[in-house]
C-alpha cells in the first residue's frame, strides 16, 4: 500500500513513463545485430542474446503499464470523489478550468476593443465600427472569470499538493 498526493502520483507516472521509454528504446536498438562475413555468427548471437531478451523486456513494459493503470485509476477515483470548497469535485474543476480559460480568451478580446474604430477601406465615405455592447460589462466579466480561474487553480494546487490517497502497488520510491 502506498500513500501519495496527486503531485507525487504525477511524478511517479512520469518516472514510469521514462522507464518504459528506455525499455522501448532498448528494443529498438538491440532487437537486431550485424555480423560481418569474417565473424562467427553463433558467438555474436550468443553474446547478443545474453544482453537482450525480448520477452523479458516486454514483461517489464507490461509491469510498468499495469503500475501506470493502477496509479491513474487511483488518481481518477480521487479526482471524482474529492469535493472542493466550491462544491465541485477535483475532476469537475479541471473541466471547469478549461471552460473558463476559453471564456477568458473571448472576454479578453471583447474587453480590449475600442468603442469606436475607423475602418480602412477604398470607399470614399469614412466608415466606423461601433461596439454593440457595454465595454465595461465585458471588462467586468473578464475580471470575474480571471478571478474564478485564479481561485480554482489555487485551491487545486493546494489539494494536489496536500490531500493524499492510497492504492496498492509494488514500487520502489
Amino acid at each position: 500500500m502506498i500513500k501519495v498526493t496527486s503531485d507525487a502520483a504525477n511524478k511517479l507516472i512520469k518516472k514510469l513513463e521514462q522507464d518504459k521509454s528506455i525499455l522501448v528504446d532498448k528494443i529498438s536498438k538491440m532487437s537486431t545485430f550485424v555480423v560481418a562475413v569474417t565473424e562467427n555468427y553463433d558467438q555474436i548471437k550468443a553474446e547478443q542474446e545474453a544482453e537482450f531478451n525480448l520477452n523479458e523486456v516486454i514483461a517489464k513494459i507490461d509491469e510498468i503499464d499495469e503500475k501506470i493503470i493502477t496509479i491513474r485509476h487511483a488518481k481518477s477515483t480521487f479526482n471524482n470523489s474529492t469535493v472542493m470548497k466550491n462544491g465541485l469535485t477535483v475532476g469537475d474543476n479541471i473541466v471547469r478550468l478549461a471552460i473558463l480559460e476559453r471564456e477568458k480568451g473571448i472576454y479578453s478580446g471583447l474587453a480590449t476593443r475600442q468603442k469606436k474604430k475607423r475602418n480602412t477601406s477604398l470607399n470614399k465615405d469614412i466608415e466606423y465600427t461601433y461596439l454593440n455592447y457595454d465595454l465595461e460589462d465585458a471588462k467586468k466579466k473578464y475580471d470575474s472569470v480571471y478571478a474564478e480561474i485564479s481561485e480554482t487553480q489555487e485551491e487545486l494546487n493546494i489539494v494536489n499538493s496536500s490531500a493524499e490517497y492510497k492504492f496498492e502497488i509494488d514500487i520502489d520510491l
